[in-house]
């Protein structure tokens, strides 16, 4: 056995499985990052303060599934005060709407959890 890895031999339909399993996993955790980034988006979405609606219509997930991560943000030009409104300014309080989002949305394994059962159950 190499100190590095494993190797598996024995029935065929096994190593089949075993390769499917892993590729599963691999899909529930791009799954399970795609479904964190549309819930801490909408979240930020309901929380920010309406004014024009183009802030909370700027707001954006980003996922990337090979990384297993996402960004959510807000990244268009227009929408430059997102700063000012969440952090406030001297003349302006803040009111928060992307850091309590993350907050309401830090623990991540229930996204795993339901993205696995998900695909495990396909």
């Amino acid at each position: 056995m190499n100190p590095m890895g494993a190797n598996l031999k024995g029935d065929k339909q096994l190593l089949r499985d075993v390769a499917e399993l892993q590729k599963k996993i691999i899909e529930a955790g791009g799954d399970a990052v795609e479904a964190w980034g549309e819930d801490v988006k909408g979240t930020a979405q309901n929380r920010v303060p309406i004014d024009s609606g183009n802030l909370g219509s700027a707001i954006e997930s980003r996922p990337d599934r090979k990384r297993l991560k996402c960004d959510v943000g807000v990244w268009e030009e227009d929408a430059y005060y997102a700063e000012f409104v969440e952090q406030g300014t001297q003349s302006m309080y803040a009111q928060p709407f992307l850091v309590p989002a993350f907050e309401q949305h830090a623990d991540v394994t229930p996204y795993a959890k339901g993205a696995l059962a998900k695909r495990l159950d396909s």
